[in-house]
């Protein structure tokens, strides 16, 4: 594998100039991110989310980029359908 460097505005690229992802954790997800997950995978939005859970829009957002991160994946549905793989919060925890 080559060497990790660091390349323009502090991106880390591997060898080829690709940049490398990064995961901020273990890969587990919070409970506030886990609800948020099962809410979006319900077909609801973020403003919908929001208001359900009590927390700002800014923060449902913030939850849903933190699952996208912990899961490796760039979209909502890529959150979901590896959700739905994993089991990751999406199994019925009562009425949404």
């Amino acid at each position: 594998m080559p060497p990790r460097r660091r390349c323009g505005r502090g991106r880390d690229r591997d060898g080829n100039g690709a940049p490398l992802r990064r995961i901020r954790s273990s890969g587990a997800l919070t409970d506030g991110e886990a609800e948020v997950l099962r809410l979006v995978a319900a077909g609801h939005g973020n403003k919908w989310v929001a208001h359900r859970l009590g927390i700002s829009d800014n923060t449902a957002r913030h939850h849903l980029e933190s699952v996208y991160a912990k899961l490796d994946v760039r979209t909502r549905t890529g959150a979901i359908m590896l959700g739905l793989e994993r089991g990751a919060a999406l199994a019925d925890q009562g009425p949404m």
